[in-house]
């Protein structure tokens, strides 16, 4: 895909994020081809149906004819404060066991590691 049409798939994506999220939300472009989208005073489980909500449309779009466009999403849900670091950091643990998992993949932090006994 060439930087033209990349540039206007990132576009749509970022169309299709903006469609999907509440006013009191924030999406954004991240870096390269990274969006993130903070929910405030959302549940896990409120946060998992528009993290599928978005994956699903995205899904729909097409990257170049013919071949679909792809998502891999990594969820973080916290009560507790946490600093802007740890938070990205988090995100970013589960966006990349989203991406090692395969395309179109949502990874909440933290359910892909081990639980001890």
């Amino acid at each position: 895909m060439g930087h033209i049409a990349g540039d206007r798939l990132l576009v749509s994506i970022a169309e299709v994020i903006r469609s999907h999220i509440r006013a009191t939300d924030t999406g954004a472009r991240y870096g390269g081809d990274e969006f993130a989208v903070i929910l405030p005073g959302c549940s896990l489980k409120q946060g998992t149906e528009i993290a599928e909500t978005i994956l699903d449309a995205v899904s729909r779009l097409e990257a170049i004819p013919g071949k679909q466009a792809s998502l891999s999403i990594g969820l973080v849900a916290w009560k507790d404060p946490m600093d802007d670091h740890t938070i990205i950091s988090c995100a970013d643990e589960a966006l990349y066991q989203s991406k090692s998992r395969g395309r179109g993949v949502i990874t909440v932090y933290g359910s892909h590691k081990k639980q001890s006994p």
